[in-house]
Order: structure tokens, then C-alpha cells, then sequence
């Protein structure tokens, strides 16, 4: 398997044959033995008694698609398309206390994905921050919300924002020179994943260190979908592709999002989906996010200057949104 077709944060699939036996000795089985200083990857050099081992035979990268049930058609029909897009606006309407707006432009949210970066800017990135949650309400309908994303997304996390949390959690990846391994943070993530933050924790307190270098991570990744990796000995920027949607009392001032949208609920719902409309709903989405783009370097440079655009339901163009008609 060549190292140049595997990237960082790819998912991938493996059939081989799986080894692991603790019983078996080796000669040299001794970790004190081991020069962790001047082995690049100690775990190449572990007998099979230390460190399981598949032996692969098959192997694939995964994409969203992949985790469909049912392939998504090449060329979808609209007249299908329309017909489960209206279907999900109108669950999305009552998990959000039939709020509407909100519902079309949490649609547009998760139909968004990056496309091309010109100069300093993401072109198709869409992130989204409802105002007017507090504890109460995010209990309610950023509980319906989130048990709703993780059954839409491939790839989703709900991440409680609080002062403790920021002062605590190791968001940045980092490579351990000792033991030749990258330790995973929370920000490794796989293109195409889905992050819920829920600032209506945050209370007045003071940022250590760590959490000031967190929340950089955090605006960095917002504003310009990288992630920084810490090298020991330097530092590197990794392009990344995360939906970011931010629930909170007032506009985030720690997640400033492209798209600032007031929440206002009337009622609250009973809401259910089946497993069949809940597939269908993944496979609108992951259809339309894969519909392919074909626009010229110079529109590139025009829709750069616009905050933000979002892909047509039927076509997969990239527009500016017309909420009225979602």
C-alpha cells in the first residue's frame, strides 16, 4: 500500500487477517530494551506478543457515500430530490419548534461543504450560530437537534463550550517524539464531520493558557477550516473540511460564524423519524454534497468576495441563498 495514497484524517476500510497472542514470547521481549529515542516508529519494532497486527489484504477509502445503505444515483432526479428536501425542511421546522427560518438556513448549513480556497478564502464553507438558546431550551431543542445530526452525519460531535472545557480539553493534535506517534485532539478530524457547540455553558471565569491557545484553535478552524498540529519542534497547518454549528444566548464572540440566525421556537414537538426517512434524508445529503462543480477560476474570484454561498438543491450550482424559498 504506497504512504502517498493515504492522507491524514482519511477514513478507510481494511479486510486482512487480524494477530494478536500476549502468550507468545520473543527473545528480546524486553521494553526497557528498547531506545524509544532513536526509533522513529517504536511499534514497527514490537514483537507480535506487544502489538496486535492486521496483515491486510483489501483496503479502501471510505467517503460519506459509503455509509448508505443504498449507493446515491449519479445523476439524482429533481423531481426525487424535491420531494425528500421537502420531507427533511419539515422535520428540521418541528425539531426547531417550527421555526422556519431557522430550519432553511440549518438546511443550507448541512448541505454546505468546501469547495476551493481562493487566496485566504473558503468557498462553500457554511457555518452556523443560533442565538437565543439558554440552558432550558438547548435541553430541549439542541437535544432533538443533535440526536438528529448524528443520525444524519457520517461524522458528528456535540462539544459542551465551557471555561473548564476550553482550560482543559487538548483540541490541538500533537506529535510524541518519544514514542513516534501522533496523539489524537479533538480537532483531528475526518473531512465531512459535523461539530455542535453548546456556548450556553459558558460562565465568567478566566482562560489559562491552554484555553487561550484552544480558542485560537477554534476561531482558526472557523474562519479558515485549519488545523494547527503541534510538531514539538514546530508547527503546521492541515486544510480541513468541518461543518460548525454554534448554539448560544447571544452572537459567539468566541466562534464567529459566517451566518448569525435568532431562534425563535413557538412550540415544542413531538418528534420521530423512521429508519427508511432517515436514510433517504442521508442520502439527499450526501448526494447533493457530492454533485460535482463546474465553475470557472474568474467566478471563483467573484464569489470570493461574498461572504458565503450555498449549493442549489437540484442542480448542485453554488448561489447566494434565497431563504425565502430555502
Amino acid at each position: 500500500m504506497p504512504e502517498s495514497q493515504v492522507k491524514l484524517n482519511d477514513v478507510a476500510e481494511f479486510i486482512g487477517v487480524y494477530t494478536f497472542d500476549p502468550e507468545l514470547a520473543a527473545p528480546n521481549d524486553n521494553s526497557d530494551d528498547i531506545m524509544f529515542d532513536l526509533i522513529e516508529d517504536v511499534t514497527a519494532q514490537l514483537p507480535p506478543s506487544k502489538v496486535p497486527r492486521l496483515h491486510c489484504l483489501v483496503w479502501r477509502k471510505l467517503s460519506s457515500v459509503d455509509f448508505l445503505a443504498k449507493h446515491p444515483a449519479v445523476e439524482p432526479l429533481p423531481s426525487l430530490l424535491k420531494g425528500i428536501r421537502q420531507s427533511l425542511l419539515s422535520h428540521l421546522t418541528l425539531v426547531l419548534g417550527k421555526d422556519d427560518l431557522a430550519a432553511n438556513c440549518l438546511l443550507l448549513h448541512l448541505l454546505s461543504r468546501l469547495r476551493t480556497r481562493v487566496d485566504v478564502v473558503t468557498v462553500g464553507r457554511l457555518s452556523l450560530n443560533f442565538t437565543g438558546f439558554n440552558r432550558e431550551s438547548v435541553s430541549i431543542f439542541g437535544k432533538q437537534l443533535n440526536t438528529l445530526i448524528q443520525g444524519l452525519m457520517p461524522y458528528s460531535q456535540a462539544i459542551p463550550l465551557s471555561i473548564e472545557y476550553l482550560n482543559t480539553a487538548t483540541l490541538q493534535p500533537r506529535k510524541d517524539n518519544k514514542s513516534g506517534r501522533l496523539v489524537t485532539g479533538v480537532l483531528q478530524l475526518p473531512q465531512g464531520a459535523h461539530l455542535t457547540f453548546d456556548e450556553t455553558l459558558l460562565q465568567s471565569g478566566s482562560l489559562a493558557s491552554k484555553g487561550v491557545e484552544n480558542t485560537v484553535l477554534l476561531k482558526n478552524l472557523m474562519e479558515s477550516q485549519m488545523v494547527e498540529y503541534d510538531f514539538e519542534y514546530y508547527k503546521l497547518e492541515m486544510a480541513t473540511d468541518v461543518q460548525l454549528l454554534t448554539l448560544s444566548e447571544g452572537k459567539s464572540n468566541i466562534l464567529p460564524s459566517d451566518l448569525v440566525v435568532p431562534f425563535r421556537a413557538s412550540t415544542v414537538s413531538a418528534v420521530n423519524a423512521t429508519s427508511e426517512e432517515l436514510e433517504s434524508w442521508r442520502w439527499y445529503l450526501a448526494t447533493v454534497r457530492s454533485l460535482p462543480q463546474s465553475s470557472e477560476p474568474e467566478i471563483y474570484q467573484r464569489r470570493s468576495k461574498m461572504k458565503w454561498s450555498v449549493p442549489c438543491a437540484t442542480t448542485g450550482a453554488w448561489v447566494a441563498p434565497n431563504l425565502a424559498d430555502g
